[in-house]
């Protein structure tokens, strides 16, 4: 997997030159030779596959019973193949049904029965509760999946982007593609990005904390549409802890293996 880090010349460039800033950077841009300037904050999560392509990893989730899944669209760009990683321990292909590159979000389809995630029926509020699950660094942190937990920060992303919401949970290289939820089981968004450190000492001399940014849900119902997928309601009318939260999403969440051009 490549970086975690943004493209801090253009940020930099764009803040104080008053530009309007494009979509946050993701949490693993597909390729580290387009980002020179970028410094991971961790080894990156790549290995050589066999011909010397690049070998990347990211999280996806189930959006029906017939094997859609919902990723980032940057985790999957540039893919020769993306492996579908099942918590059986089989490992399926993934076809890349559609990109929405502008959102950042795309549509996987693998040839086995999935359970799908709810989606929140309603917008997310600054202050509530909520979680993520993926699979961060797996070179360094195994490939089990990982929780964390966090807060809605506020309801916009970088420079007041709208389609994103900024969360304190924290996020690695990997976590790209996983859904964010709330404590009733629903997903709520999509983790794609966090602030560049390297930038945000540049402009302020101050390190961020806990500055990562989810896309939000609603912006992936249009390809849930095309597909014609209904989605799932929410099913719990109680607050769960992370525990029963963890065991409930956790069969529904994947690791993704794409081999990159």
């Amino acid at each position: 997997m490549a970086q975690i880090e943004a493209n801090y010349a253009d940020l930099l460039d764009r803040i104080k030159n008053n530009k309007p800033h494009p979509p946050p950077e993701s949490l693993d841009p597909p390729a580290l030779a387009t980002a020179p300037r970028a410094r991971p904050v961790a080894p990156p999560d790549k290995s050589a596959a066999p011909g010397g392509a690049a070998l990347t990893t990211g999280t996806a989730w189930a959006v029906s019973e017939s094997g859609h899944l919902l990723t980032c669209a940057h985790v999957v760009s540039g893919a020769v193949s993306v492996k579908v990683h099942l918590p059986s321990g089989r490992t399926v292909n993934a076809a890349v049904l559609r990109t929405d590159k502008t959102n950042d979000i795309a549509i996987l389809k693998i040839e086995t029965a999935t359970t799908p995630l709810p989606l929140a029926t309603g917008p997310a509020e600054v202050g509530q509760k909520v979680a993520t699950l993926g699979f961060p660094n797996t070179t360094l942190q195994g490939r089990e999946v990982k929780l964390t937990d966090g807060i809605v920060s506020s309801l916009s992303g970088i420079r007041g982007a709208r389609g994103t919401m900024q969360i304190s949970a924290p996020i690695q290289p990997g976590n790209s593609g996983g859904p964010l939820l709330d404590l009733y089981g629903a997903v709520i968004g999509i983790v794609t990005a966090r602030l560049s450190d390297k930038a945000a000492i540049m402009e302020s001399g101050a390190v961020p904390q806990a500055v990562n940014y989810a896309t939000k849900v609603s912006l992936a119902r249009p390809l849930l549409t095309e597909f014609a997928l209904k989605t799932t309601p929410p099913d719990s009318a109680t607050e769960l802890t992370l525990t029963e939260l963890a065991e409930s999403a956790s069969p529904s969440v994947f690791l993704l293996e794409v081999t990159l051009k």
